[in-house]
């Protein structure tokens, strides 16, 4: 191993995924960056996914940890807290990356010192479009973001996310609130590129680099992650503004007006079917239950009677 290039922590949070994981793994280890250990925090109810896991628990670069916190947030807080490289890279246990994933997301941080956190695309694996989508995110160019106003478009996926770890330590870690699993479902990759932003770091989108996600929902279910996601970008949004972050009205205006509002009624104006009218509502909902929660505003956390003893505990581990 290269000791001289940036030390890559790669992170996989999983629950109840059995061995359908084991895709995930394979592909990271495969990957050629010259130093690099991947850290699986395993929030399971059951023994499954740890059995398919075993035999890769035995070379020295994989870390496994089990954990009976539940959500997104308290893993990624976990994998971030555990991690040894300079870099952490986040993916999710239904994606597979490619061998250059983690040289590509390392690079950028070497590159530009300013930049806090790297998000890259994440495309759809083959699926059949007549019954359902994949969530997805494609970035056809590459660019670095300074400013709120400039971010206001962009809303980066937690399945191909990366951080610098002193920067994200920092700025208050993981929000343990926020992500699937957690009392406000979703929205903690969201929250990464606001704190980064608001504390004079960069954002970075890549279109260099991606992974395959292998995440299909039906249209069903695909509207509940709807409601899920723009839930959760309201209490998000009510957490800076909690805190008189003005700058974020730039961010509710666009997802409200323009993404709420303006893009349903454009489809109407053109003669096709209007659609997405539901977002308002679903934004609004979470902002209001963003409003009514206890905020950490040295932190930019939310604050709650589960998280709160945990909170502290991280503060004592932070540099």
């Amino acid at each position: 191993m290269n000791l001289e290039k940036t030390a890559v922590s790669a992170v996989v949070c999983t629950r109840n995924r059995g061995d359908s994981i084991v895709a995930t793994v394979e592909s990271i280890l495969a990957n050629t960056h010259p130093n690099f250990e991947l850290l699986i925090v395993d929030q399971s109810t059951n023994n499954i996914t740890k059995t398919a896991l075993l035999p890769f628990l035995s070379l020295p670069h994989v870390h496994y940890l089990h954990s009976n916190t539940i959500g997104a947030g308290h893993s990624r807080q976990l994998g971030l807290l555990e991690a040894k490289g300079d870099i952490v890279a986040y993916t999710d246990d239904d994606c597979t990356v490619p061998s250059e994933w983690l040289s590509t997301l390392a690079n950028i941080f070497e590159v530009d010192t300013s930049v806090g956190v790297v998000y890259g695309t994440v495309l759809p694996a083959p699926h059949n479009e007549s019954e359902g989508t994949v969530p997805h995110n494609t970035y056809t160019r590459s660019r670095t973001i300074r400013s709120l106003s400039k971010y206001s478009k962009s809303i980066g996926m937690g399945a191909n996310m990366a951080v610098r770890r002193h920067m994200c330590l920092s700025v208050g870690g993981i929000d343990q609130n926020l992500g699937p699993g957690s009392r406000f479902f979703s929205g903690e990759d969201h929250d990464m590129a606001i704190r980064v932003l608001i504390n004079g770091w960069a954002v970075h989108e890549t279109a260099d680099t991606f992974v395959i996600h292998d995440g299909f929902r039906s249209f069903a279910d695909f509207r509940k992650l709807t409601r899920r996601d723009w839930y959760a970008i309201g209490a998000v949004h009510a957490k800076y503004f909690k805190c008189k972050y003005w700058s974020i009205l730039t961010l509710v205006f666009f997802n409200t007006v323009i993404r709420g509002f303006w893009q349903p009624v454009s489809l109407l104006w053109n003669g096709n079917r209007p659609q997405g009218f539901k977002r308002f509502l679903f934004y609004w909902e979470g902002f209001s239950a963003g409003i009514r929660s206890e905020v950490d505003c040295q932190k930019h956390l939310f604050l709650s009677n589960e998280n709160a003893h945990s909170l502290s505990q991280d503060r004592r581990e932070m540099p």
